[in-house]
């Protein structure tokens, strides 16, 4: 756990040393419920198939994963390793070739695709870009990078430490994961696929780490994120960004849906 964030560390002492046997029992639960998982995505498939089979795109996907007491941790929560960031995502298109692709997409690239298979244009208030052209050719790439954020687990309750913003970005093989207010981190997933050792302030990775930098301080002036400011880039490896009061140029808000209501007509 060394070079880790500390939070970590306060979550691996609370939950004390790995019992394996409680850690096999929850492995078995899991494969559970990815076997009635998987049960019932196949009758909903055989049910789209006796009525729309041609002309229906069935996606799977989930919400995060969770640590089972990898890197004795558990849960979700302000880590950004593989094992809650990276989820499952299959795609069912009529006459697909049942291929695999290691393009970098998003839960954010949804929305957009399903427009572009309808034939509609994606507004500019949605984040996300269209992957339809993936499901031709697995080998097309439509991101460069993919980006997660976490803030806390919940505002309806107290029962967990502290605001914990994290911003990360991931190129498929590198991830750069920032903390306003603990140790950033930066894996290189090739070499290191446990993501045990922390490459953020390793020179030879500069380069790329200072490049995945960029881009998500990029994509959160992009999207307008609520909680950029200057400290993004303004960490103890690199700063590329000054306190400032107030600076840089006004935009009009993003275009959304153009079936939107844009105003209420009151009659008589």
């Amino acid at each position: 756990m060394t070079h880790k964030p500390a939070i970590q560390q306060v979550q691996r002492a609370a939950y004390g040393e790995l019992d394996w046997d409680q850690v096999a029992e929850g492995k078995i639960r899991h494969y559970g419920c990815n076997s009635y998982i998987d049960r019932e995505i196949g009758r909903v498939i055989d049910a789209v198939a006796s009525v729309h089979g041609d002309d229906t795109i069935i996606i799977y996907t989930s919400d995060h994963g969770d640590m089972m007491r990898a890197h004795g941790l558990s849960g979700k929560g302000p880590m950004m390793y593989e094992e809650t960031t990276h989820v499952p995502f299959i795609v069912r298109a009529p006459n697909g070739t049942g291929v695999v692709s290691d393009a970098v997409i998003s839960h954010l690239d949804i929305l957009p695709t399903m427009l572009a298979l309808s034939g509609i244009e994606t507004p500019p208030s949605l984040h996300g870009v269209s992957f339809a052209s993936i499901l031709d050719d697995p080998a097309a790439a439509v991101r460069p990078y993919a980006f997660v954020g976490f803030h806390r687990f919940a505002v309806n309750h107290d029962d967990f430490g502290e605001f914990f913003p994290i911003r990360c970005v991931t190129d498929g093989r590198h991830k750069l994961s920032i903390s306003l207010v603990d140790t950033d981190e930066l894996y290189d997933l090739a070499e290191d696929p446990g993501e045990c050792t922390n490459q953020i302030s390793n020179p030879a990775y500069a380069i790329v780490r200072d490049e995945l930098h960029d881009a998500l301080l990029e994509e959160m002036d992009r999207i307008r994120d609520p909680f950029r400011s200057y400290r993004w880039g303004d960490r103890p490896w690199r700063t590329v960004r000054h306190p400032f009061y107030q600076g840089g140029a006004r935009r009009d808000r993003p275009a959304g849906f153009p079936f939107e209501p844009t105003g209420v007509e009151w009659q008589d």
